[in-house]
């Protein structure tokens, strides 16, 4: 056993180099060992003990590694050569770079976080820069993905040893530029460290995973920790990042200011969204029409309007990139992009005013890295519907799945649909919340659906180890009594645990002019319940009941 003083040290090992030429690779889970590889032994979630230790190294040696890296005292007796060093768990990204040889540093890297959008976003970034002929790389909630390769992923943000492996494969693939979503968990668990940014995008800043971070407020620094720490060391590794950020949003753009001063050493740069084509617009905010982008007050959702998200038409009319004159017409949006080099015409095929807001960060994250904004604008009109992101599953009635499972989300996607439901029709809400998650939102959700739907059928989620029925107790308790009346509209609810029955339920009731959303699991393609992951799909429920009834 050899112990080391420093990262660099390891890095610079011949058991680092040997790996490295012989293509094995870093890993800190015993169950993806191959021959040759080294495993780190590391902290989890909770303290590892020496029993635990001791079991993972002999994991480790019957798997056919070549070293562990770990603390000397807990690898003792491993039969297997050790590089010790203490808090291993502090340094893996600095190790997972340095075994992988800075594959961040060879190409183009753009950050989006964000409560909602982040998916939406680093897919346009990747239609858009596919259309000009870039090799693209992906890391997001969905699946991982480069040309020639890809897996679905288990976490939004990998791991920090899995991470750095395919950001090497992507760059040994010969990509240009990766896209890569980056979650509150993912920067606060350490997963994007040894990674340097050209650009981050920081989409909007709602209320999600509080069981978590515990108060919004401490979600909001988390996700401030992306800029003001890993930017802020992208400069120093001689990068020259950019902060991105939405105008329209005066809680991401006030942690922006918080966290970059003056002298970072990066560059500001901002997108809005202006104004609706033939709407009369206050001169001090933004029309009521954008009222889905506004941040939405955990104590006073229902009542949420966009005076409350205080945007100034000044802050959209100094945006770097603004959508303004929009118009939705049957199929696409078409609208004016204004940017300090110009006025462009532009087109989008996805439903939602605030898809509009995730197009305009995905021009801002590609304009900034110097592609020509008239090309990015112009290949905008090609991208592809989007997995389980307003996915239309059935024409007529119109149907589409949402993955949208917080309360800003939802109102989002509910409102995004309304503006398809035709004359005479009526918009018919599925949904759920999942269990062993933040319990606070549900209230807020069966408020949104019943004052955003004619039809709100509550539903399970992915429930998880908690009761369904609780789960779904809790989101009817903040809706009104059924045949409440408020601002005219009847509010109706219908309560049906089975997800599958559920949605068989709006298709039945769901006539030609309708549009039913389906919000919740948008791309999952299974259910937990309890424990077990069972396969389950709302896509595939839709298709089998059109199946049935043609």
């Amino acid at each position: 056993m050899r112990i080391f003083e420093s990262v660099e040290e390891i890095i610079s090992s011949p058991i680092f180099g040997e790996a490295r030429a012989a293509g094995c690779k870093l890993s800190d889970d015993t169950r993806e060992l191959s021959v040759g590889d080294i495993f780190v032994l590391r902290q989890g979630a909770s303290p590892l003990g020496a029993e635990v230790a001791s079991r993972l190294c002999a994991e480790a040696r019957a798997a056919g590694a070549r070293a562990i890296i770990g603390d000397a005292e807990l690898c003792a007796g491993a039969g297997l050569p050790v590089l010790g060093l203490a808090n291993v768990h502090e340094h893996l990204g600095e190790l997972a770079r340095g075994f992988w040889g800075d594959p961040s540093g060879e190409m183009k890297v753009v950050a989006v976080t964000g409560t909602n959008g982040k998916t939406t976003t680093t897919y346009l970034i990747e239609s858009v820069a596919r259309v000009m002929g870039l090799k693209v790389g992906v890391l997001g909630t969905i699946s991982h993905r480069y040309p020639g390769y890809e897996e679905c992923a288990v976490n939004t943000t990998p791991g920090t040893l899995k991470l750095q492996r395919l950001l090497r494969a992507m760059a040994d693939a010969g990509c240009d530029l990766v896209a890569m979503e980056v979650s509150s968990h993912g920067i606060m668990q350490g997963r994007i460290d040894g990674i340097s940014f050209d650009v981050a995008v920081w989409n909007n800043l709602g209320t999600d995973h509080l069981d978590f971070h515990k108060t919004r407020e401490a979600y909001g620094l988390a996700k401030r920790r992306l800029f003001d720490t890993h930017l802020v060391r992208s400069f120093a590794a001689g990068k020259l990042p950019v902060a991105v950020g939405n105008a329209s949003d005066v809680d991401v753009m006030r942690y922006l200011r918080e966290a970059l001063p003056e002298s970072w050493g990066g560059r500001m740069a901002t997108f809005a969204l202006g104004r609706r084509a033939g709407s009369a617009v206050d001169g001090n905010s933004i029309e009521n029409a954008n009222i889905e982008n506004a941040n939405i007050e955990d104590s006073n959702i229902e009542n949420a309007n966009i005076e409350k998200a205080n945007i100034e038409r000044s802050a959209v009319a100094d945006a770097d990139v603004a959508i303004d004159s929009y118009v939705w017409a049957g199929d696409r949006w078409t609208f004016k992009v204004k940017t300090a080099e110009g006025v462009f015409d532009g087109g989008l095929p996805l439903a939602g005013v605030y898809n509009l807001l995730n197009a305009a960060g995905a021009v801002t994250a590609l304009v900034s890295l110097g592609y020509d904004v008239s090309r990015v604008v112009g290949a905008l009109g090609d991208v592809a519907q989007i997995p389980g992101r307003m996915e239309r599953v059935n024409r007529r009635p119109l149907v589409v799945v949402d993955f949208a499972h917080t309360p800003e989300a939802l109102k989002n996607a509910l409102m995004a649909a309304r503006e398809c439901v035709l004359a005479g029709g009526r918009l018919i809400s599925v949904f759920g919340a999942g269990g062993d998650r933040d319990a606070s939102k549900r209230p807020m959700m069966g408020r949104i659906s019943q004052s955003q739907a004619d039809v709100s059928i509550v539903t399970s989620d992915n429930p998880r180890t908690e009761k369904p029925e609780d789960i779904i107790e809790q989101i009817v308790a903040g809706m009104k009594p059924q045949g409440g009346e408020a601002g005219g509209a009847l509010h109706h609810y219908i309560v049906e645990v089975d997800r599958a029955k559920a949605i068989e339920r709006a298709l039945e009731m769901a006539k030609p002019l309708d549009v039913v959303v389906i919000a919740g699991k948008g791309h999952e393609d299974y259910q937990i319940v309890g424990t077990e992951k069972r396969h389950f799909d709302d896509r595939e429920v839709v298709r089998a009941f059109y199946a049935e009834t043609v």
